[in-house]
């Protein structure tokens, strides 16, 4: 097959740097592979619309001009904003793959599979009010329940340096995101991984995933924290490059 193309979209609170081990280990793996890194646009407002067509000027401007298949794949906040991308523009990309990404991230009555609503509420209170040591506790929420001890120091390192209100921006986007009839409907394969020790998305999701009908919609369940893609980037790069070859073996 023609090597493909694959957008790698950071998540909230984070550099695109951070996904560079994974990009490492799937280009290790797989050299033809054009791997890019992405970082989500730094903008000031909540509007989806904003959000998706700031990633798609990126990915336009970052076009080879040579025709491979488009894979694009997102962490937490990165995978939401993917699965958008795909649904505004499916004849673009040939597929999707989220990480550690859940349809809503605040939980809801009709998705209780979700990050509960008091807690999130909480963390963006905190946020507003001691935005640098509220991230510094992010990655901590984000390492929780790894076996690394190292992980939390590792992320830090890759805390971003966007602005407060960037950040608030990205927080009221995560609370308003609601892909469940955007991942019900997409037309492309598309691939879910879900960490087993994720303290930020519940492990519950994936199951809830498979109940959303569409038969193109695959979930699998990795070892590892909210942070596996950092954490365990080696067995993750081997999962994404097996779904890109083929897709079809697990729809």
């Amino acid at each position: 097959m023609t090597a493909p193309r694959l957008i790698l979209i950071t998540g909230w609170g984070f550099r695109a740097t951070a996904l560079a081990p994974l990009k490492a280990c799937l280009v290790q793996r797989w050299p033809e592979l054009d791997a890019q890194l992405e970082a989500l646009p730094a903008l000031t407002t909540n509007n989806v619309d904003d959000w998706c067509e700031a990633l798609e000027q990126r990915i336009d401007e970052n076009d080879d001009a040579q025709g491979r298949p488009l894979w694009i794949a997102g962490w937490s906040l990165g995978g939401m904003l993917a699965s958008r991308l795909v649904e505004r523009m499916p004849q673009r990309f040939a597929g999707l793959i989220t990480l550690a990404s859940n349809a809503r991230f605040s939980a809801c009555n009709e998705w209780p599979q979700a990050l509960d609503a008091p807690i999130f509420d909480d963390f963006c209170a905190r946020f507003q009010h001691k935005p640098k040591a509220t991230r510094q506790r992010f990655a901590l929420l984000c390492s929780q329940g790894s076996e690394q001890r190292s992980l939390i120091s590792t992320l830090r390192t890759h805390l971003s340096d966007e602005s407060d209100a960037v950040g608030e921006a990205g927080l009221q986007l995560l609370a308003q995101l609601d892909n469940r009839a955007v991942l019900a409907t997409l037309v492309r394969p598309q691939l879910h991984l879900f960490a087993e020790r994720d303290a930020l998305v519940p492990v519950s999701a994936a199951a809830a995933f498979g109940g959303l009908g569409n038969t193109r919609l695959d979930t699998e369940i990795l070892a590892g924290s909210h942070a596996f893609p950092i954490e365990a980037p080696e067995p993750l790069a081997a999962r994404i490059a097996a779904f890109i070859q083929h897709p079809k073996r697990h729809s």
